[in-house]
């Protein structure tokens, strides 16, 4: 059975750059990579990588980037049916400068924005166990409306719902978020998100605020304070994994990518927090979204080298529990 994944797809142009020029000024790269991106393809290399099954539904181009990009989704498992291919559109493109391990994002969402409710048809939904969107898709038209349909179609049928927000489209579609909240089953997010949506000032507010509404598990990121986990009766804070960053793209896609794998499979609050955590961790230790990352065996290597360190007390049972989940998945 499958996760669905809605959002956009684009490719992504990483630079790493000596330093952060001012307006008219040069700066150059020691290091480039192009490759596949945006949330929900980093989020579903992570998930495909983990042994999930997955498919992406968006729009691209019919142009040299869409070929790139479909390519590789293609090779790493990822399902492809419902995404549509656009004559006269240009895949959606992304320049992403890393200065000290830090990005910078411009964005041309192109075919991205034009994915039409009318191709959710009767059997869009045939197979899924769970819907997920990003919520960019929201921010435009026709877009906006596909979301919406697909997921008044997933509540008809029983399916649970998630979502990953960012702040513009929060900011832009305030009320819009505001009304999914009792519809959603997993809501991960930022405290500018946050409170945007509920107007509350601390993660445990927040969290309480967003539970109150419906939201099933929440997961709000807190930056280098780890993330908070809460569902209702039983939250626990998340620290950082401390690695080696080298570039923080896709890590909040690969946190989501653990809150949604911990849902689905029915892990516990601890299993599930250190998954999101890991994930996002080992996403910043290479350039771009990890789409060519073996993520089950990383994960693994991982989870065995901070045995017996720090991070065993500072995530409870998660990392035992976890690694035990690993082993029966093999």
């Amino acid at each position: 059975m499958t996760l669905l994944l809605m959002g956009d797809i684009n490719v992504d142009t990483t630079m790493s750059i000596d330093k952060y020029p001012l307006i008219g000024e040069d700066a150059f790269a020691d290091r480039i990579s192009t490759q596949p991106g945006g949330g929900i393809v980093n989020s579903a290399a992570s998930l495909a990588g983990l042994g999930a099954d997955v498919a992406l539904s968006a729009s691209t181009g019919q142009d040299v980037w869409a070929e790139m990009v479909l390519r590789k989704l293609k090779e790493a498992g990822v399902e492809l049916s419902r995404v549509v291919q656009l004559a006269d559109a240009t895949t959606g493109l992304i320049f992403l400068p890393v200065f000290e391990g830090e990005r910078t994002m411009f964005s041309y969402r192109g075919a991205n924005e034009l994915y039409h409710p009318d191709w959710l048809n009767d059997d869009y939904l045939q197979g899924v166990e769970l819907l997920h969107f990003s919520s960019y898709a929201l921010l435009t038209q026709p877009y906006r409306d596909s979301i919406l349909k697909a997921i008044v179609m997933a509540h008809n049928a029983n399916i649970p719902v998630s979502v990953d927000m960012s702040f513009e489209p929060v900011l832009q579609q305030t009320e819009v978020f505001q009304q999914l909240l009792p519809g959603l089953a997993v809501c991960i997010l930022g405290m500018q998100e946050a409170e945007q949506l509920v107007g509350r000032k601390t993660a445990d507010e927040c969290a309480d605020s967003l539970l109150d509404a419906g939201v099933k598990l929440v997961g709000i990121k807190l930056g280098k304070q780890g993330a908070l986990l809460a569902r209702m009766g039983e939250r626990k804070m998340f620290p950082i994994f401390n690695v080696d960053t080298v570039d923080t793209t896709g890590a909040g896609d690969s946190f989501s990518s653990g809150m949604i794998y911990g849902y689905h499979y029915g892990f516990d609050l601890e299993a599930t927090g250190t998954l999101a955590s890991a994930l996002g961790a080992l996403a910043t230790t290479v350039y771009g979204g990890g789409l060519s990352m073996d993520w089950h065996s990383k994960l693994g290597l991982f989870l065995e080298e901070r045995q017996g360190t720090s991070d065993v007390q500072a995530f409870g049972n998660g990392i035992e529990k976890l690694m035990e989940h690993l082993k029966l998945a093999e």
